[in-house]
């Protein structure tokens, strides 16, 4: 993932009262308004999700008045209208689209998808609902400028690459001008982002504007269509033959590096020098790494890394008097011995708090008949790698490593496993500490505590990871 957080504090009511003011802003305009300036007023759709409505900022900092102001330097006599709803997806966008349509706009900027890639959403399916979208905008009479979006990457190379793809596929099949990438200039960058690091501040919010308008300008400044009207005696629709060419003075978006992209995990403390567990695959390839601790980032380094069995240890500053976590000793566990699983998923998605779930251990090994890993029925998503799985005494069993890619076997099968997920044994873990000589505490499992006991107890221990 690249990776968004998504909030639900723009209503759909809040997005009928930004409609309603500009209704009554314009109506209020007519008192000293030219007649002609305001029959050839353009009505400009912003559709989106969070990203156009602006989360964590005001209605004036947000992409859509911000875009007002700036066509309105540019000459042009227009308005633009926020259709944004925060935390949307194509599916539910797609569902609302007849709505602001009814109204005729006469160009709109699709710009959906983010919130699709973050939940880890059929790339078919993304594609299906885009393209009915752009289906239905082109028929209403209304111009297209279609913004693209990016896959993060915790979803895996194939997934990238087949999410990437619809957005320049579908503009080629309609025939419809692509602005590449949405958050071209804005993504990535902590002074142009708010803390979340996903959604724009004001600052951000100005580039991408700044960025996008050569493209809305060059729509409707269109010689061969800004000279007649629709049948509603409003200036028509720009409609171009083919994709129009990126317009003079616009930035050329250029591909957004791959080591650019924040990856999202779990860490917990192992001992009290500072030294935190997670999978190797949350920080492979990332050349700065932070950990989430008491609400502040601290900076970190991986100090330790195993690709083979997945594991890696980093040190964050500062972190010496964490509480750590202790191993598992005596006893194994077995198999439909109770669990609990630890971490931080969909970050940006969900809370920031950590969170539990529980199950079973299903199987002593994994896939293919692996010993190196334990099988459980403890629900785990994209930002749980790294987190503790837990016995009753809140010592760790193993480490939450990967979950079974329910789409490829429904797809090969024809039926959808559920809760089929992995950890890597504590015996391989405490292997590899041991190797790299990295102190980890142990303890004999004599307690029964309550799954919530458990969770609240190791809560302390337990981290959100970001790397770059």
């Amino acid at each position: 993932m690249l990776g968004l957080r998504i909030t639900t504090q723009r209503t759909l009511g809040s997005m009928y009262l930004v409609r309603i003011t500009l209704a009554v802003a314009a109506i209020l305009a007519q008192v000293s308004a030219p007649p002609d300036a305001l029959a050839s007023e353009v009505q400009v759709l912003t559709f989106g999700d969070d990203l156009v409505a602006g989360v964590g900022i005001s209605d004036i900092q947000a992409f859509p008045a911000r875009l007002q102001t700036k066509l309105r330097g540019e000459g042009l006599n227009v308005r633009v209208i926020d259709a944004g709803v925060s935390g949307d997806t194509t599916t539910g966008a797609l569902a609302r689209l007849d709505w602001p349509l009814a109204d005729k706009p006469d160009l709109v900027i699709l710009e959906l998808g983010a919130n699709d890639a973050l939940r880890g959403i059929d790339p078919k399916i993304v594609r299906a609902n885009l393209d009915a979208m752009v289906v239905k905008i082109r028929a209403s009479g209304a111009a297209l400028l279609l913004a693209g979006m990016r896959a993060p990457g915790n979803w895996g190379a194939g997934y990238q690459q087949q999410f990437n793809r619809i957005y320049p596929d579908l503009a080629q099949e309609h025939q419809t001008l692509l602005y590449p990438f949405f958050l071209e200039g804005v993504a990535m960058n902590p002074d142009l982002n708010q803390r979340d690091g996903r959604h724009p501040n004001a600052r951000g919010e100005a580039v991408l504007v700044d960025r996008i308008a050569p493209y809305v300008v060059s729509m409707l400044t269109s010689s061969s269509d800004r000279n007649h009207t629709s049948a509603n005696n409003r200036p028509g629709p720009i409609t171009p033959a083919e994709p129009a060419p990126i317009p003079p003075g616009a930035p050329s978006p250029a591909p957004l590096p791959e080591q650019r992209q924040i990856k999202s995990g779990t860490a917990f403390a192992i001992n009290g020098t500072g030294d935190f567990l997670t999978n190797y695959h949350v920080v492979k390839g990332c050349s700065t790494v932070r950990l989430r601790v008491s609400g502040e980032w601290r900076d970190a380094q991986t100090t330790a890394s195993d690709e083979d069995n997945d594991l890696a240890v980093i040190r964050a500053k500062g972190s010496d008097t964490v509480p750590p976590l202790h191993f598992r000793e005596g006893k194994g566990i077995r198999p439909a011995d109770q669990v609990v699983a630890m971490g931080f998923p969909y970050a940006g998605v969900l809370t920031t708090n950590v969170q539990v779930t529980t199950g079973t251990v299903s199987a002593l090994s994994g896939i293919h008949n692996d010993t190196r890993e334990l099988q459980l029925t403890a629900p785990v998503q994209p930002g749980n790698s790294g987190g503790p799985l837990l016995d009753l005494s809140s010592n760790v069993v193993g480490v939450v490593s990967s979950k079974l890619n329910a789409l490829l076997m429904a797809e090969a099968t024809g039926t959808l496993p559920e809760n089929i997920n992995f950890a890597i044994k504590s015996g391989i873990v405490r292997g590899f500490l041991e190797a790299n000589r990295i102190d980890y505490d142990v303890a004999q499992s004599t307690e029964k505590l309550d799954p919530a006991d458990v969770g609240e107890r190791a809560a302390k221990s337990v981290f959100m990871l970001e790397c770059q």
